[in-house]
């Protein structure tokens, strides 16, 4: 529970109820329980069976697959995007330095038009997936965010739709007069990191080169 991303501690600390739950509902038709609670032994038995039903399901219902919350091992890089022309405004890498953002993010925006094009649809490309790696994608008014990952999972999509809305609230004055000049996103930098929990998830993993 303490090492999980926030988006699935109140999921987690319900599955725990339901585990204590089903658990509790044991000790109920018993001689113990039966001094505590005056109900006939017969009444017992359907509440404790109702309880590890219940418990059951609440814990199986809400325990999140490993996969989610081990989401930080699958991300590789992330792309904000301009939407208008694919200029790469801003890119984080949580490993290696990602070369050619720029041909990258011109590649994605390309790709999902032509699609878009081809298809006659109003609904954008979500994701292109690759035999060892997928990019996500999410769009807003202004900017589309790629996340290069190994796996397409849901907790990573909350996040991108939470990146997109802080950085388009952050940067709107900027993104409707645009002259160009990237550097004026380098602050995008505290917004990924306080959205992806970087202190949390990878600097702890950071060693420090030798001097």
């Amino acid at each position: 529970y303490l090492k999980a991303p926030r988006e699935y501690k109140r999921d987690l600390f319900l599955s725990f109820i339901g585990f204590f739950i089903f658990l509790v509902s044991y000790t109920l038709p018993t001689e113990i329980a039966r001094s505590i609670l005056p109900i006939p032994m017969d009444v017992l038995l359907i509440i404790s069976s109702t309880l590890v039903i219940f418990g059951i399901g609440i814990y199986t219902l809400k325990i999140p697959p490993n996969a989610e919350l081990e989401w930080h091992q699958k991300i590789i890089a992330l792309l904000i995007i301009n939407s208008q022309n694919g200029i790469t405004l801003y890119d984080y890498s949580f490993g290696p330095a990602l070369e050619e953002s720029d041909l990258i993010a011109g590649g994605l925006i390309g790709i999902s038009s032509i699609i878009q094009e081809m298809t006659k649809s109003e609904t954008k490309l979500k994701i292109i997936q690759q035999e060892q790696a997928i990019i996500l994608l999410e769009h807003g008014v202004f900017v589309t965010i790629a996340l290069i990952s190994r796996e397409d999972l849901q907790i990573l999509r909350k996040k991108l739709n939470e990146l997109i809305v802080k950085f388009e609230l952050l940067f709107k004055a900027q993104l409707v007069n645009w002259t160009g000049n990237i550097e004026i996103f380098q602050p995008a930098k505290a917004l990924v990191e306080e959205t992806f929990e970087i202190s949390k998830f990878f600097m702890a993993n950071y060693i420090l080169p030798e001097l």
